[in-house]
Order: structure tokens, then C-alpha cells, then sequence
């Protein structure tokens, strides 16, 4: 009774739960106490998009049995395509044959997509290997668990040394790979492990510990091997991640967010910089920023800008309204010295703006070692020529030297060793000579022996010397240069001394020079830091046009004057654009005024008065003026030989007298004054039809304007001219 009823349970719950077919297996055999352990036949697990259908998995997509769902087969010559039975394969689908979990001659039709389907990549029957995934109809790796290919496999490009934040790309000796980046230690809560930093948490296979790998169908949650994630994790192809917050895997398992973005509570957004918030997938400045002032989405009215975060009629001291936003512009590297005044970006470098001047200052572990700002910081200061500054060269006696941002000694020479275990005079020792370490450090000969090619001996090899019971070569022996005992000078501050060919000479250390030429005081000159001597004795940071010089890591920089900018990235003559009044570069560098227009106060105006054509005087009433031609110097405009009209009258010329008001003029014109001194005067034909003319306040008008100043008005519409007065104005200048 008891075997029929578990028989009963067991095939209830594999029919519900599992959908066992009736040919599945179920043995019960009773236990020491009469109970019965039942056991029935495990179904397969379905990944993807594959189902369970009468004991195996198959795709709805595509199965000619189970089209859309299980038992549902499609009728003779039809095929199944995207879940529906069709009499041919859809758009984007081709029809291939198979066998598979079906059966019978219309089972071996199916529909694949031959872009993505593992079974028919490419081509009908083209199969993906075990770990593979098909895309763009080409078979490749699949990988998971945060891991990218590269060359062939799966790589953590934030712990792997060799494929360090991206594909090939290697540490140096002496650092690690740390949440993508190469550092001297691991950062970022990761354990050195090996070669590379792992993050202990959820790293299967250093779990807790390093080399603490996790079980089959395990992962590593919280630094312990578990069948799930803990609680606020989720596993990701067996990695437990924090959809809330990884980069990788934010909001779901594979969305990964954009460089530039942040996982912020499941959703990627925009990483902004310090004093910026994210607002509509852009950052803003809520202190300044008139579309969202204070807070996003809060925008100022008609007139209104934004200060401190606050809509009202004007900026605040300090500040210059650009653009509809207050700026600093005296610290501001999108506004500097004036609005629309932007920074130059240069590579490996931040840009700043400094009492209204751009400058930039080099990234950590970069230098404008060519001096050139057009590329800016090109040279990374981790090689032996460039150790952490520009011309600091990493050099050890008798050893190899590396540089990972500081000067490191590597190994010694053949026949040389670092007895004395003090790196600053290298590797010291050579152990080809010296009995007290013949052959390797506190290794001592015995009495009436000698050291030679390390070894004890009685007597010297050749080419050597023995003094004092030591073999030593007397060429390149500082302690006993050119003959036994003679002992080459002590090196002079910051620097070292050496014997070449039997001569004793110094040399100075990295990043100092003998730059005053006196012996006594050594190598006085910190040649990474001197205006004078920078990089290299004598290499003066020379004075540029509106510029200050500075010399950092060995490299002239130079800091531009408010109000102008080095355009032609040219450091030899310095700042030379005067971005108020350069007509090419109007403001910002590369800001061309149109033809015809100025540059005033760093912007492109265009001349409301002097003109080859006739130009309406404003105020006046029909009184024209025209020029000769024009010349135009930054915001000063020169008119050539002007000429009036009056009503249909013209030809008349301004005349030299006492009381001529030339600013009037000016301002009549649309310019604010009168450039005082730049009037001249010519010999200028006044006959007929032209008159001597010029402005007052009498005779006919009210309002200030051109008149014949000698004889009055204009009478009857001519204009009167005397023969024997020829002096005439010739040019006048104007100013904005």
C-alpha cells in the first residue's frame, strides 16, 4: 500500500514539476524501517532562450514540434519561424536542416538566424564550439563574470598585469593591476594574489583567501564560497555583483555603463565633476547655469541669470555675465580673462585659469618634456631618461636601473655586486677582484691569495693589478686609478666620481648640474626647477611676449597675460594673440571675424559708420558721409579722405577751423570717441562742385550737423567753395 501510494507522489510531482514523460524511470526500495526512498530520473536544465518539452530542451523560436510552445507541431510543409508555423522562413531568417529533439522529414526544416544562432553560425550546420557564442555569424568566445577576450581568452582586465584596463596593455616591473589601472600596490579593497589583484569578495577563485576556489555551482559572496548571493547581490555568470552600484553589470546582469558614466541606484549616469550634477543626461553648474539654476530643471526668466544658484536681474560681484550664465572669468577655464574665452585642452594635462590667464598643468606621471604645449604632456615620467621629472636620468653604477615614477636599481652588472646594500653608489663591489668578496659579498680569500675573475688565486690575471692583495683593473678603478692606491677625489655634492681609462673624473646626479662652473660647492643647480638652467645648465626659460616663464620637472612653461593666448601653439613667442582685439582670434583662439568686422573687447562688430558708401549720419536730418577708403587697426577705424552730403547735394569737404568736433562726429557715426590727434589734414581739391564744410551748432538746425562754416546755410541746395582755400581733412580716426 505504502509502495503504491510513494509511487503515486513521485509520479505526481515529476509530472508537475519536471514534466516527465511516461517512459522516465521511478524505483522505490523500502529502508531499514519499511519507509521507501523514491527516485526518479533528473530532467535537463534549459538555458536561453530553450524550454522543456517532453524531456529535452528545445528553442519555441524554431522547433517544428513545439512552435510557440510545447505540443504545438506545425502541419506537413510548413516550418517554424519566430515561434509561429509559417509556410516559409521570416525576414532575416533562413531556413536550414537538422535533426535535433524532433523528429519526422518536417522536423529537419527549422528557421536560424545566421547572425546570431550557436547551431548555424554563418551557415547552415556551422555548430559553435563548447563556450563559444555566435555574433555577426562568426563563432567567438563567450566570455562572463566581468572578463573580456583577449587574443583567444578570458582576461579580468581589472587585476590582470598583462591585459591591465584594456587588451595588451602591460604594467611595468614593480606594479600591479588594480581596478584597471597599474599601481605600485593593490587599491581598491583587492589582495595581491599571484600576479594580480583580486578582489576577495566575490572572486571564485580566490574566495576569502587567495587560491580559496569555489565548488562547482558555487560563488563567492562577502569573501565565502555559497550556493546563492547574500543579500543585496546578485549572481552574474558566477560572480555575485551589486546591480545597484558595479559598472559592469548595472541595474541587470550585463548592462554595462559608458565611459563617462557612474551606476548610481541601477541606472547609469552621467559622471560629472566637482561642483556639477547630473541634469538630463548632461552635467550642469547649478551656481551658474540659467536652463537649471539652483536645481535641475529650474530655469530663469527672460532677462534673469543665474548666480550662486539663485535667478535674478544681474551677476553678482565678480562676476561677468556669458551666455546667459554668471562666470568668473579670472578663474573660469571656459571664460577665461572674458567670455567665450576657452582654455586650450592639451593631452595628459588639466587646464586652469589663473587671474584670467590659461595655463595647464601636467597630469601625475607626465611632463612637456619637448617643451612643446601643442601636444602637451607627451612624455610619461616612468623611463630612465625621464624619472619623475623631465631629463632626470635613472642611472646606477656597475647596474641596471628601471623607473616606475622613481629611480630604482636593477641588477648588477656581471662581476659586480651591492655589498654595502646601499643603492645610492650602485653595485659597488667587484667581486672579480675584491678578495674580501671574491666571487660574491663576504666571500674572503685566504692568506697569501689574490682575487681574480672571482676566484682566489695566487696570483692576478691578465689586465689586472694587485693591490694590496685585491685584483683590481686599474682603468676603471676609482679606489685605485691608473697604479695601486691612488684614489680618485671624493665626488662633489649631488655628485658621483668614476675613473675611465685611467683617469679620474666627477659626474653630476640626476636632475643636478655644475652650472656656475665652480668644483668646490659640487653640482649646485637643481636643473628641474631653475629659470635660468632648466632641464640643463645654461637653458634659460627665455622671456616670451605677454608671458611668465616657470620651469617644472625641467620644462619651460609659460603662463599668459589676461587678455591673450598662445593660438599658434608656438612657446618661442609667447602669448601672442591679444584675444580683444585679434581680428583671427576674437575672443578664443580660432574665432575668425567675418569679413568687413572687428575685434572690440574680444568680440566680431560690425562698423555702423565708416564706409566707402554713402552712411545716414545718426541724429542728423539726411546728412550722409562716405570715405575715400578705410583702415582698420584692433578697435580703431580710419577714414580716408571723407567727403559729405547733404539732401541731393554731395562733394562737400570737412575743413580745417578752430572748434571742429570731432567727437560729435564720431559719436554720430556709431563710434564711442574721437581718437584725439589722429586728424590730418592735405591739400585737397575745394573747387566746384565741392565746398569747404564742417560742423557747428548754428544757422539753419537745431541738432549738431554739417554745415558751410564760413557763409552759413546751405543755400538753395548748393554748396559754395572758395578757390584759394585747399586745406582739407584728409583722415580721421574713430574709436569703439
Amino acid at each position: 500500500m505504502k509502495s503504491q501510494m510513494f509511487r503515486a507522489i513521485a509520479a505526481a510531482l515529476c509530472a508537475a514539476a519536471m514534466g516527465c514523460s511516461s517512459g522516465g524511470s521511478s524505483n522505490a526500495t523500502p529502508d531499514a524501517g519499511g519507509s521507501f526512498d523514491v527516485a526518479v530520473d533528473t530532467p535537463p536544465s534549459c538555458t536561453g532562450a530553450t524550454m522543456l518539452c517532453g524531456g529535452g530542451c528545445v528553442d519555441p523560436q524554431m522547433s517544428a514540434q513545439h512552435c510557440g510552445g510545447c505540443g504545438n507541431a506545425c502541419a506537413s510543409g510548413e516550418v517554424c519561424s519566430a515561434g509561429r508555423c509559417q509556410l516559409q522562413c521570416g525576414a532575416g531568417l533562413t531556413e536550414c536542416r537538422g535533426g535535433g529533439a524532433d523528429a519526422g522529414a518536417s522536423a529537419q526544416r527549422m528557421c536560424a538566424n545566421l547572425s546570431i544562432d550557436p547551431g548555424n553560425c554563418g551557415m547552415c550546420g556551422n555548430a559553435c564550439a563548447a563556450g563559444q557564442r555566435c555574433v555577426s555569424g562568426s563563432c567567438q568566445l563567450s566570455c562572463g563574470g566581468g572578463t573580456t577576450e583577449c587574443a583567444g581568452s578570458c582576461r579580468d582586465l581589472r587585476g590582470d598585469n598583462a591585459n591591465c584596463g584594456a587588451c595588451g596593455r602591460a604594467c611595468a616591473a614593480g606594479q600591479v593591476c588594480s581596478q584597471g589601472e597599474c599601481r605600485l600596490n593593490c587599491g581598491g579593497g583587492t589582495t595581491m594574489c599571484g600576479d594580480a589583484c583580486r578582489d576577495l569578495q566575490t572572486d571564485r577563485a580566490n574566495c576569502g583567501a587567495c587560491g580559496n576556489s569555489c565548488m562547482p555551482g558555487q560563488v563567492c559572496s562577502m569573501g565565502a564560497c555559497r550556493v546563492d548571493c547574500a543579500a543585496g547581490s546578485t549572481n552574474c555568470s558566477g560572480m555575485c555583483r551589486d546591480l545597484q552600484t558595479d559598472q559592469a553589470n548595472c541595474g541587470m546582469c550585463g548592462t554595462a555603463c559608458a565611459a563617462g558614466q557612474s551606476c548610481v541606484a541601477g541606472t547609469c549616469t552621467v559622471r560629472c565633476a566637482e561642483g556639477q550634477t547630473a541634469c538630463m543626461g548632461a552635467c550642469r553648474d547649478l551656481q551658474t547655469d540659467r536652463g537649471h539654476c539652483g536645481t535641475c530643471g529650474q530655469a530663469c526668466a527672460s532677462g534673469e541669470v543665474c548666480t550662486a544658484g539663485r535667478c535674478v536681474a544681474t551677476c553678482g560681484a565678480g562676476l561677468s555675465e556669458c551666455g546667459g550664465s554668471c562666470r568668473n572669468t579670472a578663474t573660469d577655464p571656459e571664460h577665461c580673462g572674458m567670455c567665450g574665452t576657452a582654455c586650450a585642452t592639451r593631452a595628459n594635462a588639466s587646464r586652469f585659469c589663473a587671474s584670467g590667464a590659461c595655463g595647464f598643468t601636467c597630469n601625475a606621471g607626465f611632463g612637456d618634456c619637448n617643451r612643446d604645449a601643442a601636444d602637451g604632456c607627451e612624455a610619461p615620467l616612468n623611463s630612465v631618461n625621464n624619472c619623475g621629472g623631465c631629463g632626470v636620468v635613472c642611472a646606477f653604477a656597475n647596474a641596471a636601473a628601471t623607473c616606475s615614477g622613481t629611480c630604482r636599481m636593477g641588477a648588477c652588472n656581471a662581476g659586480f655586486a651591492d655589498c654595502n646594500t646601499n643603492p645610492a653608489d650602485g653595485c659597488e663591489t667587484n667581486v672579480g677582484a675584491d678578495s674580501a668578496n671574491c666571487g660574491a659579498c663576504g666571500r674572503a680569500c685566504g692568506a697569501g691569495q689574490v682575487c681574480s675573475a672571482g676566484s682566489c688565486v695566487a696570483n692576478c690575471g691578465s689586465g689586472l693589478s694587485n693591490c694590496s692583495g685585491a685584483c683590481v683593473n686599474t682603468s676603471f678603478d676609482p679606489n685605485h686609478c691608473n697604479g695601486c692606491g691612488v684614489s680618485c677625489p671624493a665626488a662633489p655634492a649631488n655628485g658621483l666620481r668614476f675613473c675611465a681609462t685611467g683617469v679620474c673624473g666627477t659626474a653630476c646626479r640626476a636632475g643636478f648640474g655644475d652650472c656656475d662652473g665652480n668644483g668646490g660647492n659640487g653640482c649646485e643647480t637643481n636643473v628641474t626647477g631653475s629659470l635660468a638652467h632648466c632641464g640643463a645648465c645654461n637653458r634659460a626659460c627665455a622671456a616670451a611676449p605677454n608671458a611668465t616663464p616657470s620651469c617644472s620637472n625641467g620644462t619651460c612653461q609659460y603662463l599668459c597675460a589676461t587678455g591673450f593666448s598662445d593660438c599658434d601653439n608656438n612657446a618661442s613667442n609667447g602669448c601672442e594673440s591679444n584675444l580683444g582685439s585679434s581680428a583671427a582670434n576674437c575672443g578664443r583662439c580660432g574665432n575668425v571675424c567675418a569679413q568687413n568686422q572687428v575685434c572690440v573687447n574680444g568680440a566680431c562688430t560690425t562698423g555702423t559708420g565708416f564706409s566707402t558708401d554713402w552712411v545716414l549720419q545718426r541724429n542728423t536730418l539726411g546728412q550722409y558721409t562716405r570715405c575715400g577708403s578705410v583702415s582698420v587697426n584692433g578697435n580703431q577705424w580710419t577714414c580716408n579722405l571723407p567727403e559729405v552730403r547733404y539732401g541731393s547735394v554731395e562733394g562737400g569737404i570737412p575743413y580745417q577751423h578752430s572748434g571742429n568736433e570731432y567727437t560729435v562726429w564720431c559719436q554720430q557715426l556709431g563710434f564711442n570717441s574721437f581718437v584725439s590727434g589722429s586728424d590730418r589734414y592735405t591739400t585737397r581739391d575745394v573747387t566746384a562742385p565741392r565746398g569747404r564744410l564742417f560742423g557747428c551748432r548754428s544757422y539753419d538746425e537745431t541738432n549738431w550737423h554739417w554745415c558751410d562754416w564760413q557763409d552759413g546755410p546751405w543755400f538753395n541746395q548748393r554748396l559754395d567753395y572758395h578757390q584759394t582755400d585747399t586745406t582739407g581733412l584728409s583722415s580721421i580716426t574713430c574709436s569703439f
